[in-house]
């Protein structure tokens, strides 16, 4: 879960360094999808959906999160 949106999601009661939300992308520099070419995609979607759902709930951010970690899942590591 981005740390850009870290309060947004202590609103909801999620603290996003509990290590059920740690995934680890590899920040090599010139290795191919390394954290800093996603992260800020990664951050886009993460506004697109906050900003389609203002009144998201726990259960539904928790629900988009899943979803999104399916789409990114490929480019972690570790």
């Amino acid at each position: 879960m981005p740390q850009a949106f870290s309060t947004y999601f202590g609103a909801k009661g999620i603290l996003i360094h509990d290590p059920q939300f740690g995934l680890w992308w590899g920040s090599a520099a010139g290795v191919a999808n390394n954290h800093s070419d996603l992260s800020a995609a990664y951050n886009r979607d993460w506004q697109r959906w906050k900003d389609q759902n203002p009144n998201a709930t726990k259960a539904t951010v928790l629900q988009f999160n899943t979803s999104i970690t399916a789409v990114y899942a490929r480019y972690f590591r570790c």
